[in-house]
């Protein structure tokens, strides 16, 4: 007899009328960009509650939910049966331990090896609890001091200057040389680009591509993503600012800006950034002189703008030979990338 296929759960939820079809679209383009758990993403989309998605999983998989105050106060005698490292890959949190039983909290139950080798390394029976990806993270971050990414910070309501940069993309992205003298030929053909997108397999690798092909024009650079009705600052080089300030930077979109214009009209912007309280915050965080061109170019996922690159000090080379063009083409390409990556998750799922 063959084998039923497991329900993902975002074809559970449609079937329970928890979400609808598009609200399930949307999630995946949100998980393509930022990654997480899709429950995350819904959540974090407003489509869901916290407390909705713990007990629907519950029921579903027949697993006592936790409470958010099942992770107060976790002795750390308790805390120290499970390693760091071995917590934050697993996505768990031991809760308490009675007897030869540990009592887990987890974000995946479907994690067979984790709870097997925790099982392993413990000597004890594991007893599973389900609890959302959102509170596990939160967990993690109280008792293992693993920061927590942007994303959760805003789930769980901690004030917007404590931001963290979502994933490692900083330390991962090869920022290059800003100063280093520019050859004749671009480096980075659109062509080479072009080969190289098309074998991407992270986001990671699609930011690298952009600031790659970029740096030769501009001295600096700034990645900005668009989420909750503002842009927020994601990876920067050649500015003179902290990592951390950067990623504090949030523009609201609510509010008339240049960056509003670009994200709604997904069109490229040339020219100076007129006074305003918005442009001012900009100019101010970043040190850019009024007198000076910025470029802003869309990217776009599903025809929704989902990043803004700012470009700011061009190299040796008039602002007449900027090629446009060229400029409109990678945006294009780049965010053909971010559809495969998106179709990608779709197909496998």
């Amino acid at each position: 007899m063959a084998k039923s296929k497991k329900k993902r759960l975002g074809d559970l939820l449609i079937e329970n009328n928890m979400i609808t079809q598009t609200q399930l679209e949307e999630a995946l383009r949100a998980q393509t960009v930022f990654g997480g758990k899709i429950g995350t993403n819904l959540v974090e989309l407003g489509y869901i509650s916290e407390a909705s998605l713990t007990n629907f999983l519950s029921a579903q998989l027949n697993i006592p939910a936790t409470k958010p105050e099942d992770f107060t106060n976790i002795p750390p005698e308790i805390i120290q049966l499970v390693p760091k490292e071995f917590a934050l890959e697993h996505k768990l949190v031991p809760l308490q331990k009675n007897g030869k039983r540990l009592k887990v909290a987890i974000s995946d139950p479907y994690d067979a090896r984790g709870i097997d080798e925790l099982s392993f390394k413990t000597n004890l029976i594991i007893d599973l609890s389900i609890a959302p990806e959102i509170l596990i993270v939160y967990a993690l971050e109280t008792y293992y001091g693993i920061i927590r990414e942007a994303r959760y910070i805003r789930l769980t309501g901690v004030p917007t200057e404590e931001m963290r940069l979502t994933d490692n993309l900083v330390e991962e992205i090869q920022t290059g040389n800003p100063n280093e003298a520019r050859p004749k030929a671009h480096p980075y053909p659109i062509e080479s680009l072009s080969a190289d997108l098309a074998k991407t397999e992270t986001k990671e690798e699609i930011f690298n591509i952009l600031l790659k092909y970029f740096e030769f024009y501009f001295q600096k650079l700034a990645i900005f993503i668009v989420r909750h009705g503002a842009i927020q600052g994601f990876v920067c080089q050649g500015f003179q600012i902290s990592k951390d300030h950067f990623r504090n930077l949030e523009i609201p979109l609510a509010r008339p800006s240049a960056f509003k214009d670009v994200v709604e009209k997904q069109t490229i912007y040339v020219g100076g950034l007129p006074d305003s309280d918005i442009h001012d915050l900009i100019k101010l965080t970043l040190k850019i002189e009024r007198t000076n061109d910025a470029y802003l170019i869309p990217l776009l996922l599903n025809n929704q703008t989902i990043s803004v690159l700012l470009c700011y000090s061009h190299k040796d080379i008039d602002s007449n030979e900027i090629p446009l063009k060229d400029f409109d083409l990678v945006s294009k390409k780049i965010s053909y990338a971010f559809q495969i990556l998106f179709l990608k998750k779709k197909i496998l799922s």
